[in-house]
């Protein structure tokens, strides 16, 4: 009898809420918790990730060269640098 339990990437396991406002970071780590188990590929990645983008967010990835959006770290490093800049501590 043939296995007809469904797979982790049927099952779009731990797909998160869309990204608006917040920490980009935290959730993007989520997010690749999510792709890991779902078995996504930096392709896939680079695809789903603005699908899951709101407001700003998906303002500043249609602002990215295509170049950037098509690569998932490349797209990733860019978002962070806009969406959580650093934080340089005050000169004494």
């Amino acid at each position: 009898m043939e296995d007809t339990k469904p797979t982790a990437v049927a099952l779009g396991l731990g797909l998160r809420e869309p990204f608006a406002d917040g920490d980009f970071a935290q959730w993007i780590r989520h997010f690749e918790l999510c792709a890991s188990a779902n078995g996504w590929q930096d392709t896939i990645k680079a695809k789903k990730l603005p699908t899951l983008l709101k407001g700003d967010a998906l303002l500043m990835f249609f602002e990215l060269p295509e170049q950037v959006r098509n690569n998932y770290q490349d797209l990733v490093d860019a978002l962070k640098a806009q969406l959580n800049p650093p934080v340089h501590k005050a000169m004494r």
